[in-house]
């Protein structure tokens, strides 16, 4: 078990969530992957692979701690999986090998360009049904077959001679009713890849403007979606995407969290509301489900957009705007997603309730490849855990980001490169939800050093790292993490700091030693045998006297340099005040006598008589 430390991200030799390249793979190489959550990683684990280098799959193996475990490569979504032989640690990281197989390695995934145009993919929790390539039934185990469909349609937007056209800030249609027979959807290449741990089914639609991916891994009851969107060459439209359920009947209900903090249930009425009206932000989530039959149908996304519920049993995803005209409402200019994107989605099905904050964490917040290294001395290898054992941490605080960045100024003073640790945590308010053991009586207060392993300064700052919010040393590192609130703290180290460190432990040694002598071990007298009995007596060396050494604590001895600093700084400030004050009376005193000579030169000129001085000129004189 061991601590975050401020310099443990310096020997890894690649950065933080660089595509592995596995073309120039000779011996061993070790990937070191973080877990930012507080709760143990039971899932398979992603690991982003290059695939433009070419490399050959079949002589590459995992291990962990020398033993091999199972692994599967799937160029479709250019990443390794990984299924990890045990959970790892809250806000921890492990260590995997990747090296050349021995003679016996493991059997290659199943990959086929399929000609049939039906086909199932399956886990132990759910199958998938595909029908002329399209997604049609889904069923789980000892249940029976759901209707369910995915499909692309588009809006055409406003032209001139409309009043309010489509644009950056206004969604405003032509029509009412989408055109979904009129836009080429058609699938112009269909790939299935069934392996031990992940089924995809990847599928190019309208020759590459659209690339996406089914996903179904044998640990998730849940269905994943990888969309990648190129420039489509169609001008004017708004494409959706739209996923049905017919058999749920919803009511007119959705609910959505609007702001990403609350859910809001939305009732949908055409009569009274136009088409635009019915679409809503979706920052995490949107849900609909049908009461009577225990059904419902959830989506989580990894990016915010515009979700509508138009018919029961289906929402709409805006995901793609080419606008022909500017909505003239800030901007000048035609709104183009010209830019290609990608974004995940997950579908939810059969689950009467809504997504539970701990899914969102777990879709959102995906295990990340923490580092690369080419030897394994580096880092320890196995399951490792920032947090010590048995420490008081709440269960609903995540390690959000864990980065090395440099500091302001980039050199030290011996011209080595200085950097500093960036640490962001974040408290979810689950409400309702128990899934998790969340400690409500902490009420959100965590204490650094429990994550913390050197005494370094740690200082609160803005998101971006910009401005000072406060300072915590020593034993005063208690923060109260507000609900739903990214806080930024960023640790770094200094000479001064060292030394003053190096003080407080020789302060607090000889402090230690001085307790330790004052007591003399305390005698007992002998009594000889009598009829009396004498009472035995302790001897104790005077104490008084020696424990006044004792010195004092680190956190005095720092306020009172910080109040000799704070006084020297303050007789500099008024020492520079006095000096300016005095400049600016002799400027003044000069600019006064220059102004009376001029006025007294003026008035004798204008007079032709002989002028006497009197007893008040000649103070006048004088003072000039």
């Amino acid at each position: 078990m061991k601590k975050i430390s401020s310099n443990y991200f310096k020997s890894p030799s690649c950065e933080m969530d660089q595509k592995l390249n596995l073309s120039t793979l000779d011996n061993s190489l070790r990937i070191h992957v973080m877990n930012y959550k507080s709760w143990n990683h039971k899932s398979l684990i992603h690991v982003p692979i290059d695939y433009d280098f070419p490399f050959d799959q079949e002589e590459i193996c995992t291990f962990y701690q020398n033993e091999l475990i199972n692994h599967q490569f799937v160029p479709s979504l250019q990443s390794l999986v990984i299924q990890p032989k045990r959970e790892l640690p809250p806000i921890g990281y492990d260590s995997f090998d990747l090296k050349k197989c021995p003679s016996t390695s493991t059997t290659p995934p199943i990959s086929n360009n399929d000609r049939n145009e039906n086909f199932t993919i399956n886990n132990q929790h759910l199958t998938l049904y595909f029908e002329n390539y399209k997604w049609t039934h889904y069923q789980f185990t000892s249940s029976p077959k759901i209707k369910i469909s995915q499909e692309y349609i588009y809006y055409k937007t406003m032209s001139e001679q409309y009043e309010q056209n489509s644009g950056a800030y206004i969604f405003n249609p032509m029509e009412s009713s989408p055109i979904s027979n009129q836009y080429p959807s058609n699938i112009s290449f269909t790939k299935v890849t069934r392996g031990e741990l992940c089924s995809v089914v990847t599928q190019i639609i309208n020759n590459g403007s659209i690339h996406q991916s089914f996903i179904l891994c044998n640990d998730s009851p849940h269905v994943k979606f990888k969309i990648k969107m190129n420039q489509i060459e169609f001008k004017s439209i708004e494409l959706l995407m739209r996923i049905t359920s017919p058999e749920i009947q919803n009511e007119s209900k959705m609910t959505c969290d609007l702001n990403g903090l609350e859910s809001h249930t939305i009732f949908r009425n055409s009569t009274r509301m136009n088409l635009a009206s019915n679409f809503l932000p979706m920052v995490q989530f949107c849900h609909i489900r049908d009461s009577n039959k225990k059904r419902s149908l959830s989506i989580l996304t990894s990016q915010p957009m515009s979700v509508a519920n138009l018919i029961d049993g289906s929402m709409e995803l805006i995901i793609y705007r080419n606008c022909g005209f500017d909505d003239g409402r800030g901007l000048g200019e035609i709104y183009q997603d010209n830019v290609p994107y990608e974004f995940d989605l997950e579908i939810q099905l059969d689950v009467m309730k809504e997504p539970s904050k701990k899914d969102l964490i777990e879709f959102n917040s995906e295990l990340s490849t923490m580092s690369y290294s080419s030897s394994g001395d580096e880092n320890e290898n196995g399951r490792v855990s920032f947090l010590d054992a048995n420490q008081e941490w709440i269960g609903n605080v995540h390690l959000e980001s864990l980065d090395t960045i440099r500091s302001r100024s980039s050199l030290d003073r011996r011209g080595r490169e200085s950097r500093c640790t960036v640490l962001r945590l974040r408290r979810v308010d689950e409400g309702d939800d128990h899934d998790r053991n969340v400690n409500d009586h902490d009420e959100g207060n965590v204490n650094l050093k429990n994550l913390i392993k050197d005494l370094v300064p740690v200082h609160e700052t803005e998101l971006s790292t910009r401005r000072r919010i406060g300072d915590f040393y020593g034993n005063s590192t208690v923060v109260t993490l507000k609900s739903n609130y990214i806080h930024t703290f960023i640790m770094t180290r200094s000479k001064l700091f060292d030394a003053y460190k190096q003080v407080l432990e020789k302060m607090e040694s000889s402090s230690s030693s001085v307790i330790a002598t004052t007591v003399a071990p305390t005698t007992t007298t002998t009594v000889a045998p009598t009829t009396t009995v004498v009472p035995t007596t302790t001897t104790v060396a005077p104490q008084k006297e020696e424990q006044i050494v004792v010195t004092a604590p680190p956190s005095l001895l720092f306020i009172q340099l910080f109040s000799v600093l704070v006084l020297v700084g303050t007789v500099i400030v008024m020492a520079c005040i006095c000096c300016v004050n005095c400049i600016f009376l002799v400027d003044s005193r000069e600019a006064v006598g220059r102004f009376l000579l001029s006025k007294s030169s003026s008035n004798s000129s204008r007079h032709s008589s002989q002028y006497t001085l009197g007893d008040d000129d000649e103070e006048q004189e004088n003072f000039i």
